[in-house]
């Protein structure tokens, strides 16, 4: 069975996952770093976003947010196809950064 989902409510079960995000984000830590680096952790330490910024792309810089698994377990119930993207826009309007390039972290 295939089901259609209408961009209205793909909307709303963005603002659900963001609303969800921020109310989990008030026991986050926050640490930056030089030049724009950005490590969001847990209180018992664990990585959940990494931000950093690489100018290796033919002399062009480019922010790469890289996302840990646990966050794309926590808000995959939204959406049926959870997109990381929708997760990197939450980041750049909550913590005011750019993002160019997502990447989910390797947890090896």
């Amino acid at each position: 069975m295939k089901f259609i989902i209408t961009e209205s409510q793909v909307d709303v079960m963005k603002k659900y996952m963001k609303d969800m995000l921020d109310r989990e984000s008030d026991d986050w830590s926050v640490a930056g770093f030089a030049f724009r680096e950005l490590m969001i952790t847990t209180e018992s330490g664990r990585t959940l976003f990494s931000y950093t910024t690489n100018n290796d792309n033919y002399g062009e810089i480019s922010d790469i947010l890289f996302i840990s698994p646990e966050i794309i377990d926590m808000v995959e119930g939204f959406l049926p196809l959870m997109d990381e993207y929708y997760i990197a826009e939450w980041f750049s309007q909550k913590y005011k950064r750019r993002v160019d390039e997502v990447r989910i972290k390797d947890e090896e």
